[in-house]
């Protein structure tokens, strides 16, 4: 949402991805935690002005490292773009700077890291569950029209986060 809206500032974002941005920070996180509370939840957490990356890395706990496959992250698609014009949020910036010792990018991804790194203004939730239990929920969700996906695992190790 940050790029987009960093992209709209200086008119270059499509009314489809403006409306894309409206959509997601004025939907609310109820219905989806509705489901999740069905499900035995290890951690969520709302994504928020700390980024994707920033709210996973808050989840784990010492002793803990996530593996992110960010092709499965939702995200505006053209986002993707708009980072590789450079339409980026100084609060992307300061979430990379405080994040970036903890996270490695298995494979060069300027757009996607930006993404990955970017503020949202009411963002989706982030949750850990079992895969099945993942699976299941991820089906709900994405029945009432939402953006949904499994994007990654959580195992033991040192605390940090792996992007693939």
């Amino acid at each position: 949402v940050g790029i987009v809206t960093t992209a709209d500032r200086v008119g270059e974002a499509s009314e489809e991805a403006k409306k894309l941005a409206v959509r997601s920070m004025s939907f609310l996180n109820r219905r989806a935690s509705e489901i999740l509370r069905e499900y035995p939840v290890h951690g969520c957490t709302d994504v928020t002005g700390f980024s994707f990356l920033g709210h996973l890395m808050e989840m784990l706990d010492g002793g803990y490292t996530a593996a992110v496959d960010s092709g499965a992250v939702p995200y505006i698609p053209e986002a993707r773009a708009y980072a590789d014009e450079f339409y980026l949020t100084a609060g992307g910036q300061r979430n990379r700077n405080f994040l970036g010792d903890l996270v490695e990018f298995r494979r060069e991804d300027f757009a996607m890291e930006e993404i990955l790194f970017d503020p949202q203004t009411s963002g989706g939730l982030l949750a850990a569950l079992s895969p099945k239990d993942a699976s299941e929920a991820c089906k709900r969700i994405e029945e009432l029209g939402l953006p949904c996906g499994i994007v990654g695992e959580v195992f033991p190790g040192e605390k940090k986060i792996l992007v693939n």
